[in-house]
């Protein structure tokens, strides 16, 4: 095999597409500009983790590689909603004051989640719908043309770790130092998205602090599920089942490989 015919995992950092984080792999592996390079599951420029990388002749086999199973850590703000459903959205909130949900309540909830699911998928997502992304029918506000597809899968296992309180201060910080992550993109032909929205996203933000904004919980779970699964989502559904609002505030990708199920026992078959 040839010394550029790779299968490797790079950790991709918040604020960075997955193209920026393959080609800064590039630099740091001294792979030649000539060699193909790609990635198998996408993640979000608010996320953070594994990003599995292929170079050379293994980018020809990449479909081997679309199905593998993922487990991530993700942050979940209860009482706030975006267009995004996570921190590089448009905030929505009520004006009323929040009723903190007790932890049976929540835990029961997230662990009704295991299981099959089927999802519309997030309308900010790069989900191809008559040969164009998801994101430009909704910039385009044409989103009444189309259909939005369903996303289906499995989550084979999810875990609430922790529920904890944020004050609406450390919400801010928190985003505000996600978003700065992002690149500034000049080049107009390639502003993915508007540039993000950023100026609006962080408009909204702001906008929210200077109510009367009130600490909000915040859960931290666990999830192993098949590929393909949108944690933004999960986080909005979850906010759904509790009779709220919810968005995602950090997402880890910890895991990627192949998770067997036999009777009671549960397993990575293969990891990367």
């Amino acid at each position: 095999m040839n010394t550029h015919d790779l299968v490797y995992v790079v950790h991709k950092r918040v604020g960075q597409t997955p193209l920026q984080a393959i080609e800064a792999s590039r630099i740091e592996r001294t792979i030649a500009e000539g060699i193909p390079m790609a990635y198998a599951g996408r993640l979000d420029p608010m996320a953070e983790g594994k990003l599995l990388v292929l170079t050379g002749k293994k980018c020809k086999e990449i479909k081997k590689y679309w199905d593998l199973d993922k487990e991530y850590k993700i942050s979940v703000v209860l009482g706030l909603s975006s267009d995004s459903h996570d921190v590089l959205g448009r905030l929505s909130y009520s004006a009323n004051p929040l009723k903190a949900i007790d932890a049976d309540t929540i835990k029961k909830t997230v662990q009704n989640f295991k299981g099959a699911y089927s999802w519309p998928y997030p309308v900010l997502s790069s989900k191809p719908v008559k040969g164009k992304p998801l994101f430009q029918w909704f910039l385009e506000d044409r989103l009444g043309e189309i259909e939005i597809p369903e996303s289906k899968g499995t989550i084979f296992n999810i875990e609430l770790a922790n529920i904890r309180t944020a004050t609406p201060k450390e919400l801010k910080k928190r985003t505000l130092e996600k978003i700065h992550a992002l690149a500034i993109v000049t080049d107009e032909s390639k502003r993915l998205g508007r540039d993000f929205r950023r100026h609006e996203v962080i408009d909204s933000w702001n906008t929210w602090y200077k109510t009367d904004a009130q600490p909000l919980q915040v859960l931290d779970i666990t999830c192993i599920a098949s590929s393909g699964t949108c944690m933004r989502t999960l986080a909005y559904e979850i906010g759904k089942k509790l009779g709220t609002s919810a968005l995602a505030l950090e997402i880890h990708r910890t895991e990627v490989g192949k998770y067997a199920q036999f009777g009671p026992f549960k397993f990575w078959r293969k990891k990367y």
